[in-house]
């Protein structure tokens, strides 16, 4: 876990644990689904044990005609934020329901990563499985809000970036987002 008692951004779940062959996924809990915006940029942290991924993917709920669901992984900043790119591991079609799998090859480090997900090419973003904040299982502390007027509202359990085409960004400069989030999974190599 990176970052000590006085980090920007505390951690308050398991580091997820890697085991050869396994699937994991950025939250455990259900949802109803979320219509993403298209070209919005989710970032979801996590802190993992390190290791190699092989796969990359997301439960499709209603398919759009002509989209692509983008994945990557962002190393913190040193405010805790999402930083620097870590990986853009490509897209994969979410024409249809169901998994939309990628084959992937990429080491996380151990500490936390934030996985990142970005809908693309439809009129609108497919909908996909997904958790609202209260559910996430990780809180964020919420010192990133703009204001004191939502201080105490839902923690900001992630990040959004709007405007997002083609490649990842090299650096993310994401805006707070206590929202629903895509549910992303991964597997082990």
């Amino acid at each position: 876990m990176q970052g000590g008692p006085f980090s920007p951004l505390r951690i308050e779940s398991a580091t997820y644990q890697a085991r050869s062959g396994g699937w994991q996924v950025t939250t455990l809990s259900v949802g109803s689904g979320l219509a993403q915006a298209v070209n919005s940029l989710y970032y979801q942290p996590r802190s993992t044990s390190g290791g190699r991924l092989d796969r990359i993917a997301v439960q499709v709920g209603s398919a759009v005609a002509s989209s692509a669901q983008r994945f990557g992984i962002y190393l913190p900043a040193t405010d805790g934020r999402p930083g620097a790119l870590l990986a853009d591991l490509g897209t994969v079609a979410t024409t249809g329901t169901g998994l939309a799998s990628l084959t992937v090859s990429v080491d996380l480090p151990p500490g936390m990563v934030y996985f990142a997900t970005v809908s693309q090419g439809g009129a609108s973003g497919a909908t996909v499985s997904s958790a609202a904040n209260s559910t996430q299982g990780f809180a964020a502390s919420s010192h990133y809000n703009s204001s004191t007027t939502n201080l105490f509202d839902a923690e900001v359990v992630g990040f959004i970036q709007t405007g997002v085409t083609g490649a990842l960004p090299a650096t993310a400069t994401p805006a707070d987002h206590g929202g629903t989030y895509p549910k992303i999974g991964w597997r082990w190599a």
